[in-house]
This record gives C-alpha cells, sequence and structure tokens, in this order.
C-alpha cells in the first residue's frame, strides 16, 4: 500500500517520451512567464523616463522689466533640454501637434506667448500668472499620461521655486532700496519740522492783524447796508406812484370812453322803452274783452261733449240690442235648411248689419271722445286768457317806467364823461413828474447796492483770510507736530528694516521661494519599482504553474481510489508529485529573480520558507477544488478564483480604493494574504501581518486536505454522473 504514496507513481508517467519530460519542465518553468518576465519589464519604469520623447514649445515673445530684457520661456527651455529629465524636442506647435496624435510624442508642453510678459507683473496692481500648457493623448498610453502629470507638476513646482527666487531677489533689493530712502526721508523729515516752527509763530502774528481789520470791515458793510435800504425804499415808493398814476390816467380815460358810450346807449334805450310803451297800451285796449270770450267758449264746448256723451252712450246700448236680435235670428235661421238662398242671404245681411253697428258705435265713441277733449282744452284756454290780460297791463306799466328811468340815465353819463376827461388830463402830468423821481431814486440805490456789496466783499474777504490765517496756523502746529512724529517713526523704520548684504538676500530669496521643505523616510524602503511589484507577481506565477500542474497531473488517481487504502493516503499520492513540481517552480522564480533581476530579500531564509507555503497552499486548494468539483468545472472555478484574486488583493493600488464587492472579499481569499507576507518578508519585518499570513495558509492547506479526502472517500462509489460528466475537457 505504500507505494499509493510514492511521489514517483504519478510522475513516472511523463518519462516515456522527450515531449512528456518537456511538459514536466514546462510547468517548472511557467512562473517564470509571469514573475520574472513581468518584473523585469516593470522593474524600474520612471528611472528611464528620458527616454520619452516630449515635444516643448516655445511661444514666448519676451518683455522688459525696468530696461532689461526678460526671456523666461527660453531660460525654461533650456533648462528643461540641460536637466533631461524627459527626452524633450523642441519644435513649434503644428510640428508638437502632429507628432502627439501620431505617437511620436507622449505629451506636448507649450510656453505661451505672454510667459514672461506675465512675470513682470509681479508687483503691480494687476499681477498675473504666467501660464504653462500641458497637452496629452491618452490614445499614446494613460499610464504614460500619469507618470507624465507627475513629472509636469514637478517641471511646474521647479520653475516656480527658481522664478519666485528671482523675484523674491529683486524684492529684498528693492527693500534695500527703500531703507536708504528712509534714512534720507528722516533727515528731511528733522529739517522740515524746524521750519514748521517757524512758519507756525509768523502765522500767529498775522492772525491778531487780520483781527482788528475784521472789525472795521464789518462796520463799513453795515452802514453801506442800511443806506442802500433807504435808497431801495425811496426808488420803490416813486415806482409805485409812477405806476398809480399811469393807472390813473388810463382808467380816467377809459372811465370818459365808457360813460359817453353810456349815454349814447342810454339815449337809444330811452327811445325804445317809448315805443315799447305804445304798443302795449294799444294790446291793453284790445284784450280786455278776451277773458269773456273764451269763457263762453269753453262753456258751450262742455255742453256739446255732455250731449256727445249721451249720444255715445245710447250708441252703446243700442249696439248691444242688435247684436242680441242678431243672435236670436242666426238661432232661428239654425233651424232652417242651410241650402235655402234666402237663407244664406238672410246670414249675409246679418253680418253686414253686424259690421255697420259696430262701425257706427265706433265712431260715435270717438265723438264723444274728441269732443270731451275739446272741451278740457277750451277751458283752460278759458282759465288763461285771465292771466294774460293781466300780465300785458303789467307790461304796459313797467315799459312806461322803463322809459323814464332810460331818459334820466342819459342825462347822468354824458356829466360822468366830461368829468372823467378832466381826471384823465390831470393823471397824465401827474405820471410824468413821478417817472422821473423814480429813475433818480433808482440810480441813487444802485449806487448804494455798489458800495454795500464792495463792503461786504471786503469783509468776507478779511473774514476769510482770518479763518485762513488761523487754519494756517493749526495746520503749521500739525505740521510741526507731524513732522517730529514723522522724523521719529522713520528713525524706528529704519531701525526695523535689516540690513542685508549680497549673500544675505540670496539666503532669503531661496527661503521665500520654497519655504517649506519635504524631507522624505522610510521604515522600509523597496529597491525599485519591481521590488514593490515582487508579492504580487510572485503569487500570481505561483498560482497560475500550480494550474498548469493540475492540468498535467491527475488531482487523484481513480487507480489508487480503487485499492484498499485510506483516503488521505490516496489524496497524498496526488499531491506529493505535485509538491515536487511546485518546489522546482519555487527554487526557479526565486533564482531567477534574485540572481538575474537583483531582487534583494529582507529575510531570504523566510522569504523562501514563506514562497514554498505559498505553492503547497495554492497546490492543495486546487487540487481540492478539481477532486471536489471534477477536472473539468474545477478548472473554470480555479481560473475564476484567480480573477476575484488578482481583482480584490490590493497588489498594484490599495483595496480601500476599489469598490465595495473586492473590498469586501479581499481578506477572505488566499491571494491577499499571499501578498501581505511576501511583503513583509521581502522588504518589511516579520511582524503580524506576516505571521497572520502564515497561519492562514497553513489552515487553507488542512481544510483543503480535509475535503480532498472526503471527496475521495465519496468518488469510491462510481455513478453514471462520475461515467458519463455533462461537461468534459
Amino acid at each position: 500500500m505504500l507505494r499509493f504514496i510514492r511521489f514517483g507513481t504519478e510522475l513516472r508517467r511523463f518519462s516515456r517520451s522527450r515531449m512528456q519530460r518537456l511538459a514536466i519542465v514546462a510547468a517548472c518553468l511557467i512562473p517564470l512567464l509571469y514573475g520574472a518576465l513581468y518584473l523585469w519589464a516593470f522593474w524600474n519604469p520612471t528611472g528611464h523616463l528620458d527616454r520619452i520623447p516630449v515635444a516643448i514649445v516655445d511661444q514666448d515673445t519676451g518683455a522688459t522689466k525696468d530696461g532689461t530684457a526678460v526671456h523666461a520661456g527660453r531660460d525654461l527651455t533650456d533648462e528643461l533640454v540641460r536637466t533631461g529629465t524627459l527626452q524633450w524636442h523642441t519644435t513649434d506647435g503644428a510640428t508638437a501637434h502632429e507628432g502627439l496624435v501620431s505617437g511620436d510624442y507622449y505629451a506636448v508642453l507649450t510656453i505661451p506667448a505672454g510667459f514672461s510678459q506675465a512675470l513682470t507683473t509681479a508687483g503691480t496692481d494687476h499681477p498675473r500668472q504666467a501660464p504653462l500648457q500641458v497637452q496629452y493623448n491618452d490614445a499614446n498610453g494613460y499610464t504614460t499620461r500619469t507618470i507624465l502629470s507627475t513629472v509636469m507638476k514637478e517641471v511646474r513646482s521647479g520653475a516656480s521655486d527658481a522664478i519666485g527666487a528671482q523675484l523674491v531677489d529683486k524684492l529684498l533689493i528693492g527693500t534695500s532700496d527703500i531703507r536708504a530712502g528712509l534714512v534720507s526721508a528722516s533727515d528731511g523729515a528733522g529739517t522740515l519740522s524746524t521750519g514748521a516752527d517757524s512758519a507756525h509763530s509768523g502765522a500767529a502774528t498775522l492772525t491778531d492783524g487780520l483781527a482788528r481789520l475784521d472789525t472795521g470791515a464789518g462796520q463799513l458793510a453795515n452802514g453801506a447796508d442800511s443806506a442802500a435800504t433807504g435808497a431801495h425804499t425811496l426808488a420803490d415808493g416813486t415806482g409805485r406812484l409812477a405806476d398809480g398814476s399811469a393807472t390813473l390816467a388810463t382808467g380816467a380815460g377809459q372811465v370818459a370812453s365808457g360813460a359817453s358810450s353810456l349815454a349814447t346807449g342810454a339815449d337809444q334805450a330811452h327811445q325804445g322803452a317809448q315805443q315799447l310803451a305804445t304798443g302795449l297800451d294799444t294790446l291793453t285796449a284790445k284784450t280786455q274783452g278776451l277773458p269773456a270770450a273764451t269763457q263762453r267758449l269753453a262753456t258751450g264746448s262742455a255742453q256739446v261733449a255732455a250731449g256727445n256723451k249721451q249720444l255715445a252712450d245710447k250708441a252703446s246700448v243700442a249696439a248691444g240690442k242688435i247684436a242680441t236680435a242678431s243672435t236670436d235670428v242666426r238661432a232661428v235661421l239654425a233651424t232652417l235648411p242651410a241650402d235655402d238662398p234666402r237663407v244664406q242671404q238672410a246670414y249675409a245681411a246679418l253680418a253686414r248689419v253686424d259690421t255697420q253697428t259696430t262701425t257706427l258705435n265706433s265712431q260715435v265713441q270717438a265723438l264723444s271722445t274728441g269732443a270731451q277733449q275739446v272741451a278740457d282744452g277750451n277751458a283752460q284756454l278759458a282759465a288763461s286768457a285771465t292771466a294774460l290780460s293781466s300780465g300785458i297791463a303789467a307790461a304796459d306799466q313797467g315799459a312806461n317806467s322803463l322809459a323814464t328811468g332810460t331818459g334820466q340815465l342819459a342825462d347822468g353819463a354824458r356829466t360822468l364823461s366830461s368829468g372823467a376827461s378832466s381826471v384823465a388830463q390831470g393823471a397824465g402830468q401827474v405820471h410824468d413828474g413821478a417817472v422821473r423821481a423814480h429813475e433818480g431814486s433808482t440810480a441813487l440805490a444802485t449806487g448804494l447796492d455798489t458800495l454795500a456789496s464792495g463792503a461786504h466783499t471786503l469783509a468776507d474777504g478779511v473774514r476769510s483770510a482770518r479763518t485762513g490765517s488761523s487754519t494756517l496756523t493749526e495746520g503749521l502746529g500739525r505740521l510741526a507736530d507731524g513732522a517730529r512724529t514723522l522724523s521719529s517713526g522713520l528713525h524706528d523704520a529704519v531701525g526695523q528694516i535689516p540690513s542685508m548684504d549680497r549673500d544675505t538676500q540670496q539666503a532669503n530669496a531661496d527661503m521665500m521661494s520654497a519655504p517649506v521643505s519635504l524631507d522624505s523616510a522610510w521604515v522600509h524602503q523597496a529597491a525599485a519599482n519591481g521590488e514593490g511589484f515582487a508579492p504580487y507577481f510572485m503569487g500570481l506565477a505561483l498560482y497560475v504553474g500550480v494550474l498548469i500542474t493540475w492540468m498535467l497531473l491527475r488531482p487523484v488517481s481513480d487507480r489508487s481510489l480503487a485499492a484498499p487504502v485510506p483516503a488521505l493516503r490516496v489524496v497524498l499520492a496526488s499531491w506529493l508529485p505535485g509538491a515536487v513540481v511546485a518546489v522546482l517552480q519555487v527554487a526557479a522564480l526565486l533564482a531567477v529573480l534574485v540572481l538575474a533581476l537583483g531582487l534583494h530579500l529582507a529575510h531570504p531564509l523566510a522569504t523562501i520558507g514563506f514562497t514554498l507555503l505559498v505553492g503547497l497552499t495554492f497546490l492543495t486548494l486546487q487540487q481540492t477544488i478539481n477532486v471536489l468539483l471534477g477536472p473539468a468545472v474545477g478548472r473554470v472555478v480555479v481560473l475564476v478564483l484567480l480573477m476575484l484574486q488578482l481583482t480584490s488583493a490590493g497588489g498594484t493600488y490599495p483595496a480601500l480604493t476599489t469598490p465595495s464587492f473586492f473590498q469586501a472579499i479581499h481578506g477572505w481569499l488566499p491571494m491577499t494574504h499571499v501578498v501581505n507576507g511576501l511583503r513583509e518578508a521581502i522588504t518589511g519585518d516579520l511582524g503580524v501581518q506576516f505571521h497572520a499570513a502564515v497561519a492562514y495558509l497553513v489552515v487553507v492547506i488542512a481544510l483543503s486536505l480535509v475535503a480532498s479526502t472526503w471527496s475521495a472517500m465519496r468518488r469510491r462509489v462510481w455513478t453514471v454522473q462520475r461515467l458519463h460528466p455533462e461537461v468534459s475537457i
């Protein structure tokens, strides 16, 4: 039974031909393709950035600052080409763009035309940053762009530090010049203080004299004002006299003219009133009998209306009787034959009688109504005739009185016209004298106004001069105090500005342009990019190597399952040949990484032991998956597990930067602990993470062996599904 745990049993199948032996050798070397080749390719990519072609386009036109030419764009271009951080190519914009599109350049750095001009705005009212423009093309490689963007930030930072040092240096030079100017200003402020004291004393004397002059000028102005006021009063009185006399003359003339017109109109009114009185006398005589006549007419009309009313009533009664008789006759005719011509003639005669009766009754009624209306109108006429006769008599008396009054009015109007003409002549003479008096008083008032204005101007000027002198005195006092304060402050300011020589200025400029420095330190530092990625690629290489191994070897031998031996021994019989291949894979991988690529191992023995543990863990885990699910499905699951581990292990980027799904499975999959353990063994200390990784892998091996043994026990029973698997590879 012991022959089933000897590893040579499975490997002996591959010794029959050269190809089979080469297959085993290839399985041992497979990890080198993933581990050594990948790490070799990416061992130190940032150490050869000078091979990456980048175009630089200098469009800067330069500028002038304080008479000095500034060519910051050209200086920056020369410095970048000299340092050789990248493979810089100086070219024009069109060529650079074509190269970026075609892939000849990975980026284009453009220095715009106003680069130097923007730098000269420092310290002005409108400062501007000097722009740099970088253009990428991710079609040439996203990773390259990421690396170049970091380099471009360093370029910008370096350019800013260098240019900032120059600007601060100029600022410090200006500060030294300011200090020298402050020394001169301090001396001048002392001289100004002495002169201000002398001027303050003279201004005080001037203020006293102007105070006395101000008093006299005020008295003169007051007297001139009083005289001017009296002259204006006189001029106003004579003006009003002239205006009143002119108005009087004009009004008197108008009164005379109106009185004459009134006399003429009164004569005409007198004649019309006499004619009206004569006509009314005649009308009164002729209308005296009108009331009696209209009364007789009203009485006769009332009698006619009463007779017509009686006639209308009798006509209505007769019409009713005729209608009744017609009805009775129709009743009799209704008993006779209707087709009898005589009956028909009787009906026609009755119809004519009814029509004529109705018409006659309507006419009689209308006649009665009209007669009553005539009677009413005549009654009203009789009542109005009496009032009309009385009114005509009263109008006749009024016309006689009007004729008498208009005669008297005409006589008075002629008398008024004569008197108004005399008044108009006298008012004209008064107006001429008042005009001459007003002209004289106006001239006097104008002269006195001029005198008063001049006096007030003199007083205002003196008062302003006095106020200005007082203000000047106070100002000169404050000037003297301020000059002393200025002199003291300038002296103190000179003491606060340090006096620096050229070397000290340069040292301060360097510090101010980059006031903060960054010193990096490592607890454990990887020698190169390859050493940082080695744990990830080593785990990947060993996992793929084991995958190839189980493609060549059988996870469990059916022959061994048929033998009467324990299931664990059957599993180990297939596991041991794979373990030999896994050990060879680990040995080949570590040998190439250390000897060929120069991988530094901080803990060589721990690295070797842990790497062997990793290979055996992957071997046991994949064997279990293949035994449980069968070779076909098992290999698919192994590949899926590989993908999940690669995306969640955190070998390239921290797992915290991945989506929540990968963070959730991060700590449960073997590759995570493989990467953590190899990092500790290759670069760090053998701390908690290393021991946790070892414990995790040992547990995986133990659980995998238990699961494989349980599955081997179940596989001793053959089923239809095993004889005819649904999926086979």
